[in-house]
């Protein structure tokens, strides 16, 4: 039997990104637990991850993240999931994602410094969760958000 690269697209993945796209939780949930990675990238440079961080769609990233999703891992432009859903305006996404990088870093959050905004929306606003977590946000995590 041939062995599958961790960079090979499978029916699997395909399933996973498909489930995410029709919003179907159960779907999701069972094509994981098949083998499917969220973070391995298509043809296009998405994954499954990727697509549920900038269309909003909490239920699949909640399901992503309780699966232990490598929320460091970029699509093909070089965004993390934290950036795509900041971008598109999805502050529960934002919330949730600042959460666990947060619990996962183990750091006090007491540190805050101001740091620049750099990496403004795609129309070339800025959106408006961009301005709450650069008021209340520690700096390790606007460091995350936008390169300085």
């Amino acid at each position: 039997m041939k062995s599958l690269k961790h960079s090979e697209w499978s029916k699997y993945d395909e399933r996973l990104l498909r489930a995410v796209e029709n919003g179907d939780i159960d779907r999701v949930t069972a094509t994981l637990k098949k083998g499917a990675i969220p973070t391995r990238l298509d043809a296009e440079g998405c994954s499954a991850l990727h697509l549920a961080a900038s269309k909003g769609l909490i239920n699949s990233l909640n399901v992503f993240l309780g699966h232990g999703v490598n929320l460091h891992a970029t699509d093909a432009s070089g965004k993390t999931a934290l950036h795509l859903s900041s971008g598109g305006g999805h502050s529960a996404c934002v919330q949730r994602l600042l959460q666990v990088l947060q619990a996962s870093l183990s750091l006090p959050n007491n540190h805050r410094k101001k740091r620049p905004v750099r990496q403004p929306a795609r129309n070339g606003t800025l959106l408006m969760s961009h301005v709450h977590f650069v008021k209340t946000a520690p700096a390790l995590f606007q460091s995350l958000l936008y390169k300085t």
